[in-house]
């Protein structure tokens, strides 16, 4: 018995220092494949970092080589500068008392014009108010005002240089051009030197395409690529492609630089050109440059001195301020090398390592089984006897007798294992318990429910199968995020990862979507808890399936927006028709009222013996009706389209009072005035400021239909976010507003009149606003109403009692531009009985045509009567800006029917001498043709 027990343990001994021995060297052998897989990682990562360095290393060399470039330019255009100063300091020395200063310009802009330089460079030369004085490279341009010319983007050069010029002397001024021969959406950096040509109100200056300049450094650079390695064995370089078009073509770039393939230095380059292994490698690293502005590429290719293509890691980046593509490449091969030698050095290590531990093994091994053999001997009966209890008690089931043991200590030792055994029986059975409940609980709950460690699902129910159509196998060991949607699963995927480490505040509850197994999108809400699950944090988590509930409030919502949006179209559509039948009747009146007079007057003439004086009247009643119908249509575009008006200065106290008690003629009505003694002038827009005025006295009108008496004061105040004012106030007696209206009388389209169409406050609230004034009302029912005007005073003073315009005849030549041939035939037989010499055109290009021929021929036009706008042709604004280029001291008046255009109010902005809106009466144009001519 002792002896097979003594084997026994001899065995046990053995076969642990065995298992100890092979543990030992498993790890080693795991720690050296671990050491060799780092060192590979490592070497990859050093590789990338490498050659991205390279890159930044190139880049970081090609802006300190394109800042000299820079510095160069300044340079020689400084130089260039002065010597032309100095020329001209020269001729001035020399021939300063024999020539006028303006001989001797002439004679220094000779000498100049022919100055040319290796760069493309020459001189120019302008005075202050933007006449060319010199322009080789546009000869067409000198003499003539270029004031306004930009660059490629926009910058006003003339602007900029003359400022350089006045303010400072002298200085440089980056620009951009486009190049002669290159693609017309591309242009080029380029700088000039400006300097004041003293002692004239002059500068002169010169400049220089920057990107001329690379050329002289380029095979410094090319050199600099040629000769530079890095890398194991030196086996990595570098290389630049021009880049033409980043989407890539077949002449995507052009390249620069290439120590590897100095063949292709020079050459256009085609994104369609494969590597060894048939890999479309360019348009690869083109995407990722216009994704990212840089990317690693992998790709087969030859290397120096090597026939055959091997794998290579290159990294570009997008250089945007020089239009290249900086690449730096380094072959895998290479890599494999460094492994291989590593690997043989770790195997060395092992060996070394392994060696000692297995001697020491072997030497306790044999002293453990001395002891044990005489461990054996000594207590062997002892054992025996103890062993045999266990083994009864194992397989009966039964407890152990204290008695049967001699050693009280063994006696202690069974008595222990009898509790042991007793807790245990107890233990089982509240497990048993415990898991059945679970399982229970689990599988028969609605809900799903899983349980995650780290990043993998350890439990699922079958719940969690149905929701998501994987099966229970397929869900074990997945990644918990895998199943979520790729928009929210970062998300998910760190909050799962925080619970699990005890990150605190993480949500408890939230909602996001999966993607089943059948590529279909469910919505979830997801409860989850940190638990201690077989020793380890875990996280418990409980899934409701809440897809069909947010497609319904889906469903429920798109379809309130597609109700709203039909109601509010319903609104604007009941609100374009009020607008509308507003319009139409006012327009129906006066056309009625236009037609009966001109009838009227039609019948006296062609009587035989007509009374003139009533068809003057008849005719007289049409013109005021088609006044008002001009300024129906105005009120339409201020309130429609907006716009500066057209201001002058009024005395404001006549215009007034002659628009109201027109307004008012055979009204019930009393009209009464208070004006100020020293009331301030205004500088307002005549047609608009009555249409306001009359909009006023109608509305207090309406309001008192048993009549009764209407007060308009002006007098100068001061208000303290205007300044200097008049402030002008219409009190009336009507039935006044009621109070849950007045915030609203001003708003488009409101009305309470039932034939309005609620145009007429809003309108001219929209007219005192542009004039910089405020417009208020106050009022209460059955009390009257009060309009109070603030308009910003006038610093000038008007003569009292403007006297009323008459026809002014005169004499000149003048080009009438329209394209309504009934508009160009009133006007040209109107200014001829004036006395004109007067021809007409339809657009500006034929203008443009006749005024040149004209200027050829020595019979110059004094004056061109402009239409604003000319469908389908050359309008005024592009006519005049042309004509100005043709003759700098053309006049011209510009004529539209959109009277609220920018271009009215502020035309001297535009070229233009003076303005005139349409329809105009003839009396007025010939007023403003007069002031041209003068």
């Amino acid at each position: 018995m002792i002896s097979r027990f003594t084997a026994i343990l001899v065995m046990v001994i053995i076969f642990s220092f065995v298992l100890l021995g092979g543990a030992l060297t498993f790890f080693e052998y795991e720690r050296f494949v671990r050491q060799l897989d780092e060192f590979k990682e490592e070497v990859t990562l050093e590789q990338r970092q490498t050659v991205r360095m390279e890159v930044e290393r190139t880049i970081e060399y090609l802006e300190s080589r394109r800042r000299q470039v820079e510095d160069v330019a300044r340079k020689r255009l400084m130089g260039r500068v002065y010597r032309a100063q100095k020329i001209f300091d020269n001729l001035k020395t020399v021939y300063g008392e024999a020539l006028d200063d303006s001989a001797l310009q002439q004679m220094f802009f000779t000498v100049l014009r022919s100055q040319r330089f290796i760069d493309k460079g020459y001189y120019f030369i302008s005075d202050f108010t933007g006449i060319s004085r010199l322009n080789p490279n546009r000869p067409e341009f000198e003499g003539v005002s270029i004031a306004g010319k930009t660059d490629s983007r926009g910058l006003d050069l003339v602007a900029a240089f003359t400022r350089i010029a006045k303010e400072e002397g002298e200085g440089f001024q980056r620009y951009y051009f486009r190049k002669p021969g290159e693609p017309k959406e591309k242009d080029f950096p380029k700088i000039a030197f400006i300097k004041r040509l003293e002692p004239y109100k002059m500068y002169i200056g010169t400049g220089i395409y920057l990107d001329d300049l690379e050329a002289e450094i380029r095979n410094d650079i090319g050199a600099y690529i040629k000769a530079y390695r890095f890398g194991y064995n030196n086996s990595g370089y570098i290389f630049i492609i021009k880049i033409n078009d980043l989407n890539g073509g077949e002449r995507f770039g052009t390249m620069f630089a290439n120590a590897n393939r100095p063949d292709l230095v020079g050459k256009p380059l085609s994104d369609s050109v494969t590597d060894a292994r048939g890999k479309f490698f360019r348009r690869e690293f083109l995407k990722g440059l216009r994704e990212k502005g840089e990317c690693y590429v992998e790709y087969w290719y030859k290397r120096f001195e090597h026939p055959e293509p091997e794998p290579k890691l290159t990294f570009f980046k997008h250089y945007t301020a020089a239009g290249l593509i900086v690449a730096a490449g380094s072959y895998l091969p290479e890599n494999e090398k460094l492994v291989a030698q590593r690997r043989g050095e770790l195997i060395s290590k092992l060996q070394r390592d392994l060696l000692p531990i297995l001697i020491t093994l072997a030497i306790i091994s044999l002293i453990m089984l001395l002891l044990a053999r005489w461990w054996t001997r000594k207590s062997g009966r002892e054992f025996d006897r103890f062993r045999n209890f266990f083994s009864r008690t194992a397989i009966r089931g039964e407890k152990l007798k204290e008695e049967e043991f001699s050693f009280p200590e063994m006696q202690v030792m069974a008595r222990d294992a009898n509790l042991m055994l007793t807790e245990r029986d107890k233990l089982d059975e509240k497990l048993k318990e415990s898991e059945e409940l679970f399982r229970t609980l689990t599988e028969t709950s609605p809900a799903g429910i899983v349980i995650h460690q780290g990043e993998a699902l350890i439990y699922a129910n079958s719940a969690v199968s149905v929701i998501s159509g994987y099966s229970n196998e397929e869900l074990i060991g997945m990644p918990f995020w895998q199943l979520v949607h790729p928009d929210m699963q970062d998300v998910v995927k760190e909050r799962g990862q925080d619970r699990c480490s005890g990150v605190p505040d993480v949500p408890s509850s939230y909602q996001f979507k999966i993607i089943n197994k059948d590529k279909k999108e469910r919505w979830l809400i997801f409860s989850a808890a940190q638990i201690i699950y077989q020793g380890k944090p875990a996280s418990f988590g409980n899934i409701v399936d809440v897809t069909q509930k947010i497609v319904a409030e889906e469903a429920l919502a798109a379809e309130q927006l597609k109700s709203e949006k039909e109601l509010e179209r319903m609104r604007k559509m009941e609100a374009v028709g009020l607008l509308a039948g507003g319009i139409a009747h006012d327009f129906n009146n006066l056309l009625t009222a236009i037609y009966g007079n001109i009838s009227l007057a039609l019948i006296q003439l062609k009587r035989t013996e007509p009374d003139l004086a009533k068809a003057g009247k008849n005719l007289e009643a049409a013109e005021r009706s088609s006044t008002r119908a001009r300024d129906l249509t105005r009120q339409l575009l201020t309130f429609a389209k907006g716009g500066a008006p057209v201001k002058e200065l009024v005395d404001i106290e006549l215009m007034i009072k002659e628009t109201a008690e027109f307004s008012l003629s055979g009204s019930n009505v009393r009209l009464e005035f208070d004006f100020s003694p020293e009331l301030k002038s205004l500088e307002v827009d005549k047609g608009q400021f009555c249409q306001v005025i009359n909009n006023l006295v109608l509305n207090a009108d309406q309001a008192m239909p048993d009549g009764g008496s209407l007060t308009i004061r002006a007098e100068n105040v001061v208000a303290d976010d205007i300044g200097d004012v008049v402030r002008i106030t219409l009190t009336d007696e009507g039935v006044g507003i009621p109070a849950q209206y007045l915030d609203r009388v001003f708003d488009p389209y409101f009305t309470t009149k039932q034939e309005g169409s609620g145009l007429g406050l809003a309108t001219i609230h929209s007219i005192i606003t542009r004039h910089g004034g405020q417009l208020t009302v106050t009022s209460e029912p059955g009390q009257g109403s009060c309009f109070t005007i603030l308009l910003p005073a006038s610093g000038r003073e008007v003569e009292k009692g403007m006297e009323k315009m008459e026809m002014v005849s005169g004499s000149g030549r003048i080009l009438v531009m329209d394209d309504e041939e009934v508009i160009r035939e009133v006007c040209v037989e109107f200014l001829t009985d004036l006395g004109y010499e007067v021809e007409s055109v339809a657009d500006g290009q034929a203008m443009l045509g006749h005024y040149k021929a004209a200027l050829q021929q020595g019979t110059t036009y004094d004056l061109v009567i402009m239409d604003l706008t000319i469908p389908g042709g050359m309008g005024g604004k592009e006519a005049m800006a042309a004509l100005l280029e043709i003759d700098p001291r053309a006049r011209g008046i510009v004529c539209s029917g959109y009277s609220n255009d920018p271009i009215m109010a502020d035309f001297k902005a535009y070229g233009f001498q003076g303005s005139c809106a349409k329809p105009f009466q003839f009396t007025v144009l010939t007023q403003v043709v007069k002031e041209v001519l003068s």
